[in-house]
């Protein structure tokens, strides 16, 4: 009986596993087909500067960019260099304005590949 038990403990368990992991394949999908629909790569530099796609930009001509990847159901990659306080109030705009577009966004830390993109 006891055997039993630990068995259907271990089953229940990878089957929470398998659905897990089934998410996780279902969002990276969905993130793929909006990544070739279209990125907008947005980077923050130390002073607080916006760059779209290696290009320093208004948060105006952002929004605008923003706008013209909703209709295409991109994505936005995010890329901070820094945390000085100019960084981080940049970085408030962009996360308010993708949140007023609703666009899936990718965050690029110093260690994740994406990061070469930005460079």
């Amino acid at each position: 009986m006891k055997f039993i038990s630990i068995l259907l403990v271990a089953l229940a368990l990878l089957q929470l596993n398998c659905k897990n992991r089934i998410g996780e394949a279902e969002a990276a999908k969905k993130f793929a087909e909006w990544e070739a629909n279209g990125i907008a790569k947005v980077k923050v530099d130390e002073t607080g500067a916006i760059y779209l796609n290696a290009k320093p930009v208004s948060l105006d001509e952002l929004g605008n960019e923003f706008a013209r990847i909703k209709k295409l159901n991109g994505a936005v990659w995010y890329y901070r260099l820094s945390q000085t306080q100019a960084a981080e109030a940049s970085g408030m705009a962009i996360v308010k304005k993708v949140v007023e577009y609703r666009l899936p966004v990718k965050l690029c830390a110093t260690n994740d590949p994406c990061r070469k993109d930005f460079e």
